[in-house]
């Protein structure tokens, strides 16, 4: 798992697999997730980009700052860290304090992150098949992109955009199957599953009567499962128009990254922004990569990467998502900022 921007302040996602390609691999049940404190969720928060050498102690002392600690674990694998970790507090407002106070400082040596942990309950990953995991609008679920928002700001379902794009689609999904799905939040007028060589990319397009259907989809049928796969649904933002004087494309130097570019955290620090490039390829065209530096030149540990397409980018997040890059677990997931 891992790790958002060292820099930013933003929540970040967990994400569920898609594009056909397996989901990302579940972390283990910690103690604090099996033994959830009072409060639920709302007290636990999660810290990502944490120094391997960081312990339970270390990491409960430095979140003392923000109120009463009542658990803090590290997560390992093989008795390794994975460099990411969980915080209990004693009451909500503690955790959002954390929150607010504790992202982006140090702690021993690296920036670390810091959002709430929404899987408190159950053990870390995707949701057991046929449940949904809660995803209050405006956080991020599922695994790293944004939780469905509510139909008054939900992009391109709001705003006009009658169709729904569908990740993490089974290889055997058809589009009658896909459609019959989706017939649960309104009237379906077309589904179509994206293919290539006439095999499926795991991934579909559903359309609807009304904006507001497709909003509904994007609410209730985000993380329900279908074939035997976790789905995930958002707007499609590939069938908004092309921006004016474009010619369907931008120009040079005025190239809309919005949706194409992922933001890559937990690098090694010796990573060059050519590594980076190089590992990335294997999603689709890489038009520029880049590893932030301090004033001094030393990599911060993080970068990001930017693809041709907001699928190649959904492609990259979906298989290199809590993949290991140089003997580190890295965090893929939408770069809200470019």
């Amino acid at each position: 798992r891992g790790l958002p921007a060292p820099g930013t302040h933003t929540n970040a996602p967990h994400m569920g697999g898609f594009n056909g390609l397996p989901p990302p691999r579940a972390v283990r049940a910690v103690g604090a997730a099996a033994a959830a404190p009072p409060g639920g969720s709302e007290t636990r928060v999660y810290v990502g980009n944490l120094s391997w050498h960081t312990s339970w102690q270390s990491l409960k002392d430095h979140f003392r700052q923000a109120g009463e600690v009542v658990h803090a674990d590290v997560m390992q694998h093989d008795g390794r860290s994975k460099g990411c970790g969980i915080v209990a507090f004693a009451t909500a407002q503690e955790a959002a304090n954390a929150i607010a106070t504790l992202g982006e400082t140090e702690l021993d040596g690296r920036t670390i992150f810091v959002r709430e942990d929404r899987e408190a309950a159950a053990p870390r990953g995707l949701p057991a098949p046929g449940t949904r995991a809660p995803a209050p609008a405006g956080k991020f679920y599922g695994g790293g992109l944004p939780a469905p928002r509510s139909p008054a700001l939900a992009g391109g379902a709001a705003a006009g955009g009658s169709r729904v794009y569908v990740g993490n689609l089974s290889w055997h999904t058809s589009w009658q199957s896909l459609k019959d799905h989706f017939r649960q939040a309104g009237e379906v007028v077309h589904a179509d599953v994206m293919q290539h060589d006439g095999r499926s990319k795991g991934c579909g397009i559903v359309a609807f009567a009304t904006a507001q259907e497709a909003a509904n989809a994007i609410a209730t049928l985000g993380e329900t499962e279908l074939d035997g796969r976790t789905i995930f649904v958002r707007e499609d933002r590939e069938a908004a128009p092309p921006t004016a004087g474009s010619g369907g494309r931008a120009r040079a130097g005025t190239v809309q990254t919005s949706g194409c570019q992922v933001y890559v955290g937990n690098l090694p620090y010796t990573t060059s922004w050519k590594e980076l490039k190089d590992h990335f390829k294997v999603a689709g065209n890489v038009t520029h990569a880049d590893v932030a530096q301090d004033g001094g030149g030393k990599s911060r540990g993080f970068g990001t990467v930017l693809f041709g397409s907001t699928r190649e980018a959904a492609k990259a997040i979906q298989i290199f998502n809590e993949s290991e890059f140089h003997g580190r677990t890295i965090e893929v997931r939408p770069d809200q900022y470019s």
